[in-house]
């Protein structure tokens, strides 16, 4: 075989094995539901500021 014969094939057996892996790669995963409370009050029904006797968060994100 030439040269350009098997860097041909080389070529086409590479795309053919892209195209697998890419029809097997793993799928965009969804967000947790958790993510759905980011950025809402901890609790709405709380008007007055005042009126807390305590508050702790124990988690918050940096970002």
């Amino acid at each position: 075989m030439r040269e350009t014969q098997r860097t041909i094939i080389f070529v086409g057996v590479a795309l053919v094995a892209l195209v697998a892996a890419l029809m097997a790669g793993p799928a965009t995963p969804k967000p947790p539901k958790e993510y759905d409370v980011v950025g809402k009050e901890f609790f709405p029904a709380f008007e007055n500021p005042a009126d807390a006797k305590s508050l702790e968060v124990v988690s918050y994100d940096k970002d």
